[in-house]
């Protein structure tokens, strides 16, 4: 061995290259795992532990043992990184062999502490609609963005505002709600949204337009929104600007000339500005 490679470098070396040999055996999982264990025991380092139940064990349907090595992992290191990647896909694998209610406590747990945990809230979202339940989802939206109002890391409270404020206007304009897309998108476009947003402000056009005189309402929050927002990096400006030159091309027979001129003036009022306090 060379003697600038370290104890935990030599003995993780060979352990990754047992992966593919380790295989061969029919009791691969069993020895799979010794060698992780004693790995671990030598180094302090559970990290191929955690390899077990995300990337072995997991993916293979070996979910017995997913949940019970990701189970351990979770009572060993709580609080931890380690514990909350374990718990998802200990999640995972109840949800596979149908312990619904049990695949769900984990993860609204894992929401609950993480609430801007994007993979926890797309699991939970995929169970429950499997589960036909898609209500939950909305549930635990709503109760999470009232939670949010106390969150004292203000990088996690505008992110949660912003990936939840979007998931309703999402999941009301799949249910065709318009009036519940029209009050999501004023909320994000005005207030919590951190960013590109062009498919949600088609849903808001949509949706103005299935509700009689609703247009003017929206290009007035898209004003703001992009106001608010950096002019020159976001692409929902490029949106607009599409929008507005496809409903006013062809001259009398445009699709929608006025409110095409309409978003025309929003983008003119809003350039100016949005490059000037660039430039501060």
């Amino acid at each position: 061995r060379d003697v600038a490679v370290t104890g935990v470098q030599t003995c993780a070396l060979p352990i990754s290259q047992s992966f593919d040999l380790l295989r061969q055996n029919k009791d691969y999982y069993a020895r799979l795992e010794k060698l992780c264990q004693d790995y671990q025991e030598a180094t302090g380092d559970p990290a191929y532990i955690l390899s077990l139940v995300t990337q072995v064990y997991d993916p293979a349907n070996e979910m017995d043992r997913t949940i019970r090595v990701g189970t351990q992992l979770m009572q060993k290191y709580p609080n931890t990184v380690l514990a909350r990647q374990g718990r998802l896909a200990v999640a995972s694998a109840m949800q596979k062999i149908n312990k619904i209610a049990d695949a769900e406590k984990l993860l609204i747990a894992a929401i609950a502490d993480e609430p801007d945990n994007a993979t926890a809230w797309q699991r939970y979202e995929l169970l429950v609609t499997v589960d036909k339940r898609p209500d939950a989802f909305i549930k635990l939206v709503e109760q999470t963005l009232a939670a949010n109002a106390k969150q004292a890391n203000p990088a996690i409270k505008n992110a949660v505002a912003h990936n939840l404020t979007y998931a309703l206007a999402r999941k009301a304009a799949e249910r065709k709600d318009h009036a519940a897309v029209l009050k999501h998108s004023k909320d994000f476009l005005e207030t919590s949204g951190l960013a590109h947003a062009g498919e949600l402000i088609g849903w808001a056009f949509d949706s103005s337009f299935a509700i009689t005189n609703n247009f003017d309402n929206v290009a007035a929050s898209i004003e703001k929104y992009l106001a608010r927002l950096p002019h020159t990096s976001n692409p929902s400006v490029t949106y607009v600007e599409n929008a507005s030159k496809e409903w006013t091309k062809g001259g009398k027979q445009a699709i929608r000339p006025v409110e095409g001129k309409k978003l025309a003036e929003v983008l003119t009022r809003v350039s100016p500005k949005t490059n000037e306090s660039q430039k501060h």
